[in-house]
């Protein structure tokens, strides 16, 4: 367990790195964690996310997804996935779509589904 989070925890700082350069912060009080194990016994993991201690829950919900330690269908899995990606490429849409216009002057298409 502590070599899982000695590895999240570089794992975190390097995110923070990258947001830091780019002007960005993690935001700690809002940072939920929780450790996927095949193990019986379920263990409780804790990161540091700028400075703040997380400790892992047994679930958390994640864009109308339920998150438990047991992640172990390719359903749950997929559909967890699909929520991310979509969630990602539509967060803040129309301010990076015309921020694309801009650097692109103007030729920028769009899709629709």
């Amino acid at each position: 367990l502590a070599a899982v989070e000695e590895l999240a925890n570089v794992a975190i700082q390097a995110v923070e790195a990258w947001l830091a350069a780019a002007g960005l912060e993690l935001a700690a009080q809002k940072t939920e964690a929780v450790l996927i194990s095949s193990r019986k016994v379920v263990e409780t993991a804790r990161v540091q996310v700028g400075g703040t201690a997380i400790e892992s829950q047994r679930s958390i919900k994640y864009l109308g997804v339920l998150i438990d330690t047991r992640l172990s269908t390719r359903q749950a899995t997929r559909k967890l996935l699909t929520s991310v990606v979509t969630s990602q490429m539509l967060y803040a849409a129309p301010v990076w779509a015309e921020a694309a216009k801009v650097r692109s002057g103007g030729n920028v298409q769009t899709v629709r589904h």
